[in-house]
């Protein structure tokens, strides 16, 4: 394992399901039953809702927000799920959820350890720029930007296709922990899936190549 992994922690993986008009048709204590026979614990449930787990990973269907959604510590582990309660689904219920898949969205969620103080290292990524020196003359102060977002230059938030991506300076750490955080929205769960894959890899190279250089 080379250095850079060491400093890369992952949290969390979400990979949310946006499933359309799922509530008029799918009995969700009758899928609660089921997934509790295959070995899922159930430890909420009504007619519009349940959660619950298997081991690690986590799980819920929300019928209020069309979603289902699963978490986990890997990629691997939250598509697995996926597949295991669409596939007990159509076997045993006869119903096939996939019909009703709207887009996939992957949420990650991780840490990157520096050896020096992540403020510090954000704000000079910024600080001699002609758009931060005109900010702080607006606020009649020595500011810094201590954040990095990046999303597609020409789409929005709303759109099917999305890839949003965040660095920052995480709150209540050690003062040397940056915040990664990545939305990778599809229809193409397995195209999603790759950028999920490659998201130590894409924060390292831009922590490297642009923080640090």
């Amino acid at each position: 394992m080379n250095s850079d992994s060491l400093k890369f922690r992952l949290l969390n993986f979400r990979l949310g399901v946006k499933l359309e008009y799922v509530v008029p048709v799918i009995n969700f204590a009758e899928l609660a039953f089921l997934l509790q026979k295959s070995g899922y614990f159930i430890n909420n449930t009504n007619q519009i809702y349940f959660s619950g787990s298997k081991g690690a990973v986590q799980f819920y269907l929300d019928g209020m927000k069309d979603v289902f959604g699963v978490i986990a510590t890997t990629v691997d582990d939250t598509v697995a799920t996926i597949h295991e309660i669409f596939t007990l689904t159509n076997e045993e219920l006869d119903f096939d959820l996939n019909d009703y898949v709207g887009f996939f969205e992957f949420e990650i969620n991780a840490n990157y350890y520096l050896q020096t103080d992540a403020y510090v290292t954000m704000a000079k990524l910024f600080q001699d720029s002609s758009d931060m020196k005109t900010l702080n003359r607006i606020l009649k102060g020595n500011f810094a930007q201590t954040s990095l977002k990046l999303t597609p230059a020409t789409k929005n938030i709303n759109n099917l296709e999305w890839y949003d991506l965040t660095i920052e300076p995480k709150v209540n750490s050690a003062g040397n922990v940056l915040l990664v955080r990545v939305l990778c929205r599809g229809r193409n769960l397995k195209d999603i899936t790759e950028n999920a894959k490659r998201t130590e890899k894409i924060a390292t190279s831009i922590i490297n190549g642009v923080f640090m250089k």
